[in-house]
């Protein structure tokens, strides 16, 4: 059996003290502190044109620190015959808005070297606009350069910093902080729900989508796709090909706060672990995706961090993904939801977003955004939910 830091909760009252605690540590010893200050200066409409389905919206949104702005792209689509406002899915890509869509009247990003529509199998914005979700998007190199050396050139350069402070943001800090701004931008956009908003982010966004719906409860639900290690994935599972702090800190120093590094070949010594991370969601929806061949990201210790993360939302009367008697020890069923406001799923293949990951994931908000009022989404297109883990 594992040996996890204590969520130590019982009650929901509780839980405002412990969730400060562990937020504190997240930012101390993990991901770095985020500054304050920040916020979007400004939402410029460049362009809305109809869809099959909706209307899509060419925004640059204008996002501003102590020491300068920043324009960001993004590309909103919004579903049309909505009663009312709708749910919105915020994103970030890996390699440009234009590479979401083969349509010809998106922005190619300046000295993209990928081609347009390159990407849209991870962004079925056809079936998301069916499923009654409006879903905006933005290159994450616009938001922070992913490579070493470049905070000043992001949005970590609108912020007095210091190099040298172990507890200094890394790029996942941006990047959530960059989901934040995105969702201010999307609340003035008509025809969308702000208060019904779902962070979505995978592999190293589905860490800053953690990270981002950690911090900022405005996101009704949160999804993580195969975020493996410095996301939903426990650093103290030891399982065969995944991911390291030594490996991760080594690849991708610029992604943490400086201070991280020093836990390599230490997980034991790490005060917190991918469980608390996840728990900081509650009592807001949370749903975790994994890949049966993904072993870098460790699908079983992103299963067992939702099971270890269970007790948080139970304190809530809340449903997670731990059966009471059960010790797990394998993955659930292929292709089925298991849990209720916490919930999880592992498909076939390897690491990747798909069209079926994003139809578990809608499945996941649906419940949960039906509950909290919002324009009731088009009827599941998947109904996959164990009845053993209902919700």
């Amino acid at each position: 059996m594992l040996e996890l830091p204590a969520l130590s909760l019982t009650q929901p009252d509780e839980w405002p003290e412990r969730r400060g605690e562990l937020l504190e540590a997240f930012a101390r010893h993990v991901y770095g502190r985020t500054p304050a200050g920040g916020s979007t200066a400004g939402v410029e409409d460049r362009g809305t044109e109809a869809v099959r389905g909706g209307h899509r919206s060419d925004l640059d949104v204008t996002v501003a620190g102590p020491l300068g702005e920043r324009v960001v792209p993004v590309l909103v689509h919004v579903p049309e015959g909505a009663t009312g406002p709708v749910p919105v899915v915020i994103g970030l890509n890996f390699a440009g808005n234009h590479t979401t869509t083969p349509a010809p009247g998106v922005r190619i990003r300046r000295n993209a070297e990928t081609e347009r529509g390159a990407r849209a199998s991870r962004w079925p914005y056809g079936e998301i606009l069916r499923r009654g979700y409006a879903v905006a998007t933005a290159h994450y190199d616009d938001i922070e350069v992913d490579a070493p050396g470049h905070a000043s050139d992001g949005v970590r350069g609108l912020f007095l910093r210091d190099p040298a402070d172990p507890e200094g943001w890394g790029a996942i800090g941006a990047w959530a902080w960059g989901l934040g701004r995105i969702l201010d931008a999307v609340a003035e956009v008509p025809g969308i729900d702000p208060a019904a908003a779902v962070a979505i982010g995978h592999s190293r966004l589905g860490k800053a989508a953690l990270w981002a719906g950690a911090q900022d409860e405005r996101f009704a639900v949160v999804v993580s796709n195969d975020s493996g290690c410095g996301g939903a994935a426990l650093h103290r599972h030891h399982g065969p090909g995944k991911e390291t702090i030594a490996a991760i800190t080594t690849n991708f120093p610029h992604w943490f706060a400086p201070g991280f590094a020093g836990y390599a070949d230490r997980e034991d010594d790490l005060p917190v672990d991918a469980h608390q991370l996840l728990a900081l969601i509650a009592p807001r929806a949370l749903h975790v995706a994994s890949a049966v061949e993904d072993a870098w990201a460790d699908p079983l210790g992103e299963y067992l961090a939702t099971v270890a993360a269970s007790p948080a939302y139970e304190s809530f009367a809340l449903t997670g993904t731990r059966v009471e008697g059960e010790e797990p020890v394998s993955l659930p069923t292929v292709g089925r939801r298991v849990g209720g406001r916490l919930s999880y799923h592992v498909r076939s293949g390897g690491h990747d977003l798909t069209a079926g990951d994003w139809g578990q994931a809608l499945d996941a908000a649906d419940r949960v955004l039906a509950e909290r009022g919002s324009t009731a989404p088009v009827a599941s297109a998947t109904a996959a939910t164990s009845t053993r883990r209902g919700a």
